[in-house]
């Protein structure tokens, strides 16, 4: 894969980003803006927040506060005038801008599949970005795609994450997006995967339909994940107590590699959770060959060096993840 470098970015420096969050405040509690974010965010120091506030990249309810020590109450609420303001804060944080990390290039030769005045279907590659992001913004295949097409209205119409590559469908009109968005969300189009797991999957044990098919239907859901630097959640295969969605995939072995100990299999899905077949296939005890984060019950592994890889190499954002087919 080629990767995009700063010159071909047209700017070394994209238009930074806004962090938004919504605090309620509660009576009795009297929380100042430093300590709000030094408590919810702790990827930086506290000294750290002091100096962005201070330098005028915190914004409260749309108003600039450079003072640290603002008190997050219910009474410094009826400083602002909009309605909206009345019983919340809306507290935005306004990262300056940075340089993006390479990505592979979008290569109109080689990645469009097909296209007409409605939809597009493009071949993801691994590591590529689908949207913005906090840490992306013009290295995206949103940006490389509405540049492209001259077209602002383009947008996908599914997700991939950004380590799993094949094919993905866009809308090029508003009309296009909205029958699409209707049959994705009926499950009148179907998406099927290739997939390289680890381990060799055998018949015995497991159920099997009429297609040769296996279900799995684990549930998903949000788990604490304190390695985060944000929102210290991710997405899991859920136990106990824990609130997870119904979720199902069908599994089919297409080959075995018992040198390799690999299976090569066919997955589709019935459900769309976010890393869906990345976790079913963990939980099943195959996790996907490159996977560096969910291991054996769908569980992310707990290991900081771990989830740094996972975020931040281009290299380990490649899991053996395959879109085959979209009907």
């Amino acid at each position: 894969d080629e990767y995009r470098t700063e010159e071909e970015t047209g700017s070394k420096l994209n238009n930074g980003y806004e962090f938004t969050n919504i605090y309620i405040p509660e009576k009795n509690k009297n929380l100042n803006l430093i300590d709000y974010y030094a408590q919810k965010f702790d990827h930086s120091s506290k000294e750290e927040w002091k100096e962005k506030i201070i330098n005028g990249q915190v914004f409260v309810n749309s108003s600039l506060i450079t003072d640290p020590q603002f008190l997050l109450t219910i009474g410094n609420l009826s400083q602002f005038p909009s309605s909206d303001s009345k019983k919340h804060f809306k507290i935005s944080y306004h990262r300056p801008p940075w340089i993006e990390k390479s990505v592979p290039l979008f290569q109109p030769n080689h990645d469009i599949i097909y296209q007409d005045d409605q939809i597009i279907v493009i071949h993801k590659r691994p590591g590529q970005p689908v949207m913005c992001s906090g840490s992306y913004q013009d290295h995206t295949l949103l940006t490389m795609l509405q540049n492209h097409f001259h077209n602002q209205n383009i947008a996908p119409m599914h997700r991939l994450g950004r380590g799993t590559s094949g094919l993905l469908v866009w809308g090029r009109t508003e009309t296009a997006k909205k029958l699409l968005a209707r049959q994705f969300q009926d499950r009148k189009i179907k998406k099927v995967y290739l997939a390289l797991v680890s381990g060799v999957i055998r018949r015995e044990g497991l159920e099997w339909n009429e297609e040769e098919e296996h279900r799995i239907d684990a549930k998903i859901g949000e788990i604490e994940y304190e390695q985060l630097k944000f929102n210290k959640s991710l997405f899991a295969a859920v136990e106990g107590n824990e609130k997870g969605k119904d979720s199902v995939s069908w599994v089919k072995v297409l080959r075995t590699d018992e040198k390799n100990n690999t299976s090569l299999v066919e997955v589709r899905i019935e459900t769309g959770r976010p890393h869906q077949i990345r976790i079913h296939m963990a939980y099943l005890g195959f996790p996907l060959v490159g996977d560096p984060l969910y291991t054996f019950g769908g569980r992310p592994k707990i290991s900081t060096e771990t989830l740094k890889l996972s975020k931040n190499n281009n290299n380990n954002n490649k899991t053996a993840l395959y879109v085959i087919k979209v009907v």
